[in-house]
């Protein structure tokens, strides 16, 4: 083997002993510091005391990004991502609750079993466009329908002895409708859809 095939071989022997760092072992999350954002991971192996702590996020500490929070005594795949014994899970079996945040303040989006949060939730829940946009338009209908009504009304009215005859209403007829009726376009954000 020349120097350039013995330089080439040590190099492939270097990524070689990197990709085995690299490589994801199975294991069962034992706990979930969500504070510091780490899992403790029994990996499987022989090893009596396999337990390692792994980071949910890129750099310990730091909340932003997207955080998944495993549920605990759910199957993982964890990976040594530095060869140095710096554990993340790269594949999850079950998800307690999955959590994106782009800047300070409260998490952009929060995923749980059953709910969405955004920003916060202080704003409660999304409108129901389809069920508000009925709910508005029998309103708007009925409020025509009673312009109508009230516009065509007449009272009978008897000036002296006699019949009485029916004479218009002597209040100002009402002009205005609902036009044009509420649809859906004019309520919904097409950027968030649920």
């Amino acid at each position: 083997m020349n120097t350039t095939e013995h330089k080439i071989a040590e190099e492939y022997k270097k990524m070689a002993k990197h990709l085995q760092h690299a490589a994801g072992r199975s294991g069962i999350v034992r706990a979930v510091n969500e504070p510091a954002q780490t899992a403790e991971v029994q990996l499987t192996t022989y090893d009596k005391d396999s337990r390692v702590e792994v980071l949910l996020n890129a750099t310990p500490t730091n909340d932003m990004g997207i955080i998944i929070y495993p549920e605990v005594d759910s199957d993982v795949i964890v990976c040594d991502v530095d060869g140095k014994g710096t554990y993340t899970i790269v594949r999850y079996g079950k998800i307690k609750r999955v959590q994106i945040r782009l800047g300070s303040g409260e998490p952009e989006l929060q995923v749980t079993e059953g709910a969405i949060v955004m920003n916060g939730g202080t704003n409660d829940g999304l409108v129901k466009v389809n069920e508000l946009v009925g709910k508005i338009n029998a309103i708007e209908n009925l409020l025509n329908s009673l312009v109508i009504k009230y516009n065509a009304h007449t009272h009978l009215y008897a000036p002296g002895p006699g019949t009485p005859t029916p004479t218009a209403a002597t209040v100002s007829l009402e002009s205005g409708t609902i036009a044009p009726v509420t649809n859906a376009n004019d309520l919904k954000n097409d950027h968030v859809k649920h």
